[in-house]
């Protein structure tokens, strides 16, 4: 599918929005006692507006699109579902019977239950931006190993507050589907589609844990370096370094030496070296962890 196309579908809703909210607006002055339903209703709208333009541009977006073509088809299919939620919504408020009568408590109830229908399409679209957030960063993380292990932390708490939000829709839909089975088939392709997100999201957990893992065995380096004068010493230790550690344990290596012999090693003028000869640059050492 074009991504475009899957754009375009997007911003159809958002014209919907546009519409609806105009509706809404009006029949608020129309009938006092909606007033704080209409309020609320206004917000949901404008909180799924926002969503839908951040997903507009990242679909419209063709020099950086992260969105495989599957994804794309269910985010149409879930952008028609939700057009629809917010078309019955405009519906509602401008039925002419509705605009002369007393707001009653069965009205209450039911804008509620599309308040509800339009907050689970929300959460699934909003989630869905967030897994393929989650996806860039680890394709990020695979192309830059200096920054494995400090972005595979941050990739897996957010990973795992994805999967809490899943299951906190999936209850949703769940509950939604029970109030009202008539909505039981776009439930299902919900429930389908989250599902497939949660697949999606525990497979970037195990990328990121096998990333840690073998970023930390290739960082455990014996540990030796050398002086501006070809000067070499050796920590007979395997660990990995950080800035103010590796200091540390290279002074202490030349603990031994006279004063006038350490101030290059005073003054830092020394060169990490891997075990294979190579000198680990400066700028590189912030990219290892403390010893372990």
């Amino acid at each position: 599918m074009d991504p475009l196309s899957a754009a375009a579908s997007v911003l159809s809703v958002i014209s919907t929005i546009a519409s609806v909210t105009s509706a809404v607006t009006a029949f608020m002055r129309d009938v006092r006692g909606a007033r704080k339903e209409m309020v609320a209703v206004r917000r949901d709208l404008a909180g799924l507006k926002s969503v839908l333009e951040i997903l507009g541009e990242d679909l419209g977006d063709s020099t950086d699109n992260g969105f495989p073509e599957s994804l794309q088809t269910q985010v149409v299919e879930i952008a028609r579902n939700c057009n629809q939620v917010v078309e019955d919504i405009g519906a509602y408020v401008r039925s002419s019977n509705r605009s002369r009568i007393r707001w009653a408590a069965s009205d209450k109830v039911d804008v509620e239950k599309l308040r509800r229908d339009l907050e689970v399409h929300k959460m699934t679209l909003s989630v869905t931006l967030d897994c393929c957030r989650c996806d860039h960063v680890l394709k990020d993380v695979k192309n830059d190993t200096g920054q494995i292990l400090q972005d595979t932390a941050t990739l897996k708490l957010d990973t795992a507050q994805i999967q809490d939000n899943l299951d906190r829709i999936l209850v949703e839909i769940s509950q939604l589907r029970t109030a009202e089975p008539s909505k039981g088939q776009s439930g299902v392709m919900l429930e389908r589609y989250l599902e497939n997100l949660r697949s999606d999201a525990a497979t970037v957990l195990d990328d990121a844990d096998y990333l840690e893992e073998t970023s930390s065995h290739s960082n455990s380096l014996d540990g030796r370096w050398r002086d501006i004068a070809a000067q070499t010493a050796t920590v007979t230790a395997h660990f990995r370094f950080a800035g103010d550690e590796m200091d540390k344990l290279i002074r202490q290596s030349y603990a031994h030496l006279p004063e006038d012999e350490k101030r290059d090693i005073n003054e830092r003028k020394y060169d990490l070296v891997s075990p294979d000869g190579e000198i680990i640059l400066p700028d590189l050492w912030a990219g290892l962890v403390k010893p372990g």
